[in-house]
């Protein structure tokens, strides 16, 4: 850590820390060569970006995306290969493709994992089956060879959308469309020759879960989509605040905006939790990657876990950032050109797809009530109080509401604060626990959840 120096609105030279930016850079991302590969790629072929000024039909945009895509694939930027070989790279490069454009993002995820993700060999089978044995994944053709739809099949173009309309979002109703047994995505359940039905999973609702399962992917994805643009969004912002002057004492010269401290307490907070959303995608990537390799039961149930909570957490932040973002650029933050308008509008689906937020919580909620009920299960009501008596004997002497210690470094010791934060994590779903137990027996299960 150096020093450097600032006039102040008084003019009178102060001392600022300085730090070295790229040691910082180099702690927190460890593929930044793929980035400046990506932004390199773009700065020397602008006609490839959308523009934001002067707008793109749907038509027009859907092109430009695709047209973005192929020219990735010519300098070896290939997101299947990625996703086959080095999903922690696949990632990063969905955070990277966000300040290209979001629909460039999106696309590339439906294109390369949604789709071509989910996707190996078929086993060769034939014949049939006429027992329900629950929701399935098929491969179903739409077109043929010239392009044109195939018999039974309808695609009706969802038209204009709020944003990501580089996306070609369709709507398609198949009537009396039959396909060959091949096209069985049969990782959870197949069919032989005989028409014999097999799985490695036991019921309708674990086949279920575990094709759902494979959606999970998709919300890392947006994950990482959605910290790129915080990232962005910040970094327009900040530089814009720090920048703009306005106002200042009487006979001085005029403060940057970024020095006031209403300015200070919209962006900066913000900031730190964009490094921690960074760290918290990190950690979720790897987690993610772990489970592809392992497919350990307890590690798919975790991510699964983390990557609704986090999804649900980091897109919502994020929205609400771009707004204050836009705000605190004042009416040049409205402009086109600044893209603040552009990212909100385009970031806003993520709060729904791959999930509504509020069902993810929900869900979070319930897998959470599922492992404390595991831990106590068939224990009297005393063992949880017991559990909680010890949770609070560990905080509680520590808590700086109780001994008033508002030292620094206490407050910001990271164990105090993770022991406090179980406590109150435990805390709360044993008296969730206790309140779906005093509803349940009279109105049912699902109206003591909705409760």
């Amino acid at each position: 850590m150096a020093q450097t120096s600032r006039t102040s609105a008084k003019g009178a030279a102060k001392s600022l820390p300085f730090f070295d930016w790229h040691v910082m850079e180099t702690y927190i991302d460890d593929q930044r060569e793929m980035k400046q590969l990506m932004y390199d790629l773009f700065k020397s072929h602008p006609e490839m970006l959308t523009p934001v000024e002067e707008g793109l039909t749907k038509e027009e945009h859907r092109e430009r995306v695709r047209q973005q895509l192929r020219l990735m694939l010519t300098v070896g930027i290939n997101p299947m290969q990625m996703f086959s070989r080095d999903m922690k790279k696949y990632f990063y490069l969905a955070e990277c493709m966000a300040l290209i454009d979001l629909s460039l993002t999106v696309k590339a995820g439906v294109q390369f994992s949604l789709w071509g993700g989910r996707l190996k060999v078929p086993d060769p089978h034939g014949g049939r089956a006429m027992v329900d044995h629950g929701v399935h994944a098929f491969i179903v053709p739409l077109r043929d060879d010239a392009g044109q739809l195939l018999p039974g099949v309808e695609i009706h173009d969802c038209g204009y959308k709020v944003g990501l309309n580089g996306v070609d979002n369709g709507a398609i109703r198949f009537t009396h469309v039959r396909i060959p047994r091949v096209n069985l995505l049969d990782r959870f359940g197949s069919v032989d020759k005989s028409g014999r039905y097999s799985s490695p999973l036991t019921s309708q609702g674990r086949r279920f879960a575990a094709t759902l399962g494979e959606l999970t992917g998709g919300r890392v994805g947006l994950c990482s989509g959605s910290v790129g643009t915080l990232k962005g969004a910040l970094c327009i912002a900040i530089r814009y605040c720090a920048q703009r002057q306005q106002f200042g004492p009487p006979d001085a010269q005029e403060v940057a905006v970024l020095d006031y401290q209403s300015t200070q307490q919209r962006l900066i907070p913000m900031l730190a939790t964009c490094y921690g959303l960074h760290f918290a995608k990190q950690l979720l990537v790897d987690r993610y990657c772990e489970m592809k390799r392992t497919k350990d039961h307890k590690l798919v149930e975790e991510v699964h876990a983390l990557s609704a909570g986090l999804k649900a957490y980091t897109t919502r932040f994020t929205q609400n950032a771009l707004s204050v973002c836009r705000e605190a650029c004042g009416g040049h933050g409205y402009a086109a050109v600044n893209r603040l308008g552009a990212l909100r509008s385009d970031h806003d689906i993520f709060q729904t797809f791959e999930g509504d937020n509020t069902v993810l919580l929900q869900q979070v909620s319930g897998l959470l009530l599922k492992e404390y009920r595991s831990q106590f299960q068939g224990a009297p009501l005393s063992s949880t109080f017991a559990f909680l008596r010890q949770l609070a004997a560990s905080s509680l002497p520590n808590n700086p509401l109780v001994t008033h210690e508002t030292d620094v470094r206490h407050l910001r010791d990271p164990s105090f604060l993770a022991s406090a934060l179980e406590y109150r994590t435990a805390r709360m779903l044993f008296t969730l626990s206790l309140r779906l137990r005093k509803h349940t027996p009279r109105v049912g299960s699902f109206e003591a959840w909705n409760k």
